[in-house]
């Protein structure tokens, strides 16, 4: 009997090219796997892009002394390239800056923020003066506050893989001049993790067929407690927030990226004259969703995309 797959590899940062760590992790083993599901007679979509916003290509845009438009569309031809070569077989190849994800990612900060599920809240984050802005995420490094780490970034340490609130870092400096930042109030849009804690406990003890640590490790973040965490930053390179109020402020990576997955599917289906044809991979229950990722993106496919799934799905 022929079974559906959907098959996604993790969706690499547009900041640099693709290397054997990234080839070896998500990308040949995903590669072969749907090889296999197709030469049992399974019907099997494979997608995968570039992730084309968030901080890290600021950064990598800003050293470079071009802009992150420029970066993102040579990384797209290079990193294409690279999978053709190699002769990995995306169904389709695509990026998060693609006219289909930004509208559909739109779309489902809308529906949240309709629902109440997106609020907004005043709250303080760090500023450098010296740079003259915001440092979300990447812009700011200190101590983790969770693991004792040096060097940790504002939204996630590399070290220990948790994610926190960037001003709960211990000795906080700018990435870029080093300074120590102050706080400034700001307004963010936040997402109510919180509301849908039991209903995501509930999904992932359903769950079969995942690396055990990593089940473990998804639902040892929830045992300890959900709490909303803020979706969008004040910078300008990444999708808009759909509101008027909110004008200069994108939505955060980590939010918008996994919508992608979604986006480049209905990409897929438009080029194939089938509009509709990316519903039977996400819409019918009988189809399994398999995803390749690396250990860095274990919490937001495990916790925060789920919920937003959830809680869109009401």
């Amino acid at each position: 009997m022929t079974k559906r797959y959907l098959v996604t590899s993790a969706l690499p940062y547009a900041n640099g090219v693709v290397h054997l760590g990234h080839i070896a992790g998500a990308y040949l083993p995903a590669d072969f796997y749907c090889r296999w599901r197709r030469m049992r007679g399974d019907d099997v979509l494979f997608i995968c892009g570039n992730d084309d916003h968030g901080v890290p290509i600021m950064i990598a845009a800003e050293k470079e002394g071009i802009t992150p438009r420029e970066l993102t569309d040579r990384c797209y031809e290079i990193n294409s390239r690279a999978f053709r070569d190699l002769g990995i077989e995306f169904d389709i190849f695509s990026r998060t800056s693609a006219p289909e994800h930004v509208s559909v990612a739109q779309g489902f900060f809308t529906k949240l923020y309709e629902a109440g599920d997106i609020y907004a809240q005043d709250g303080e984050q760090f500023y450098c003066e010296k740079c003259a802005r915001y440092l979300p995420d990447r812009y700011v490094e200190g101590v983790c506050p969770e693991c004792g780490a040096e060097g940790a970034r504002g939204d996630q340490c590399e070290s220990c893989g948790k994610w926190y609130e960037a001003l709960t870092l211990k000795r906080p400096y700018c990435r870029d001049c080093k300074q120590t930042p102050v706080v400034r109030p700001t307004r963010h849009w936040y997402f109510a993790l919180d509301k849908y804690q039991d209903r995501l406990q509930q999904w992932l003890d359903t769950r079969e067929g995942w690396r055990e640590r990593v089940l473990n490790f998804a639902k040892g973040w929830v045992s300890e407690g959900l709490r909303p965490r803020a979706i969008t930053r004040d910078i300008d390179w990444g999708v808009p927030v759909p509101l008027d109020e909110a004008k200069g402020k994108v939505l955060y990576v980590w939010f918008d990226a996994p919508i992608g997955y979604i986006g480049i599917s209905m990409e897929w289906a438009a080029a194939r004259g089938e509009p509709d044809a990316w519903e039977h991979y996400w819409k019918d229950p009988e189809t399994r969703l398999v995803q390749f990722i690396g250990k860095d993106n274990v919490p937001f496919h495990t916790v925060t995309w789920p919920t937003v799934m959830i809680a869109a799905d009401d």
